[in-house]
């Protein structure tokens, strides 16, 4: 092959990335996992339009946000359910009470004691 056939396929496969990552971010954005460690964590689950918001801060004692560790805003038009997995220490899940969409959400305790704070309507 000469350079020019190899520059142009080359180019091809280069502007094909673009719609392939996005079929790509749309299958692993069906279904979503928020993983936090073994040590404290407070998610934090809030309403953004028509979607989620989801927080995850690390905590010390007596702090219950003590750094960000994820932070995300899920639309019903890619996501069908989240889950927040708390592994392990005690973990607490604060969920606002205007936090409703058409996205399930799954709270998945660990070994620790968990806290689970929703103000219902």
């Amino acid at each position: 092959m000469d350079s020019k056939v190899i520059s142009d396929k080359l180019a091809n496969r280069r502007n094909a990335l673009t719609k392939a990552g996005m079929t790509y971010y749309r299958f692993i954005s069906r279904e979503v996992n928020v993983v936090g460690s073994n040590q404290k964590e407070y998610f934090k689950v809030s309403n953004h339009g028509e979607g989620l918001q989801v927080r995850v801060y690390g905590r010390e004692n007596g702090n219950d946000t003590s750094f960000l560790m994820y932070d995300r805003i899920f639309e019903p038009s890619n996501t069908r359910e989240i889950r927040l997995y708390g592994l392990g220490d005690d973990d607490v899940f604060d969920i606002d009470e205007n936090a409703k969409s058409r996205i399930k959400l799954r709270i998945i305790g660990g070994k620790g004691m968990i806290h689970l704070i929703y103000a219902a309507m």
